[in-house]
């Protein structure tokens, strides 16, 4: 599985590339695709309309979420919030 994953994300990379190159795609700044990803075997009914549920509804949830604007680095994150809140110190 992760040949396969690893050879889409190769070829989607190097057509995002060659599209802000030659197509003025906006360019993104950031990382395109998250460093590790989870897999799961959906085993009966029950679960796979849990995941479809969640995979609908979670998009709606996002503006209320704390990581929202997060950097990825927990511990940043974390020194930032107390900078900004210099009582919990």
């Amino acid at each position: 599985m992760g040949d396969i994953l690893g050879a889409f994300i190769s070829i989607v990379t190097v057509e995002y590339i060659r599209g802000v190159k030659e197509n003025n795609w906006q360019p993104f700044s950031k990382k395109l695709w998250q460093r590790n990803y989870w897999e799961h075997i959906i085993r009966n009914e029950e679960e796979l309309m849990r995941i479809q549920n969640y995979i609908k509804n979670n998009p709606s949830k996002w503006e209320n979420d704390r990581l929202k604007r997060a950097s990825g680095n927990r511990v940043q994150e974390i020194m930032e919030s107390y900078e900004e809140e210099p009582w919990m110190i």
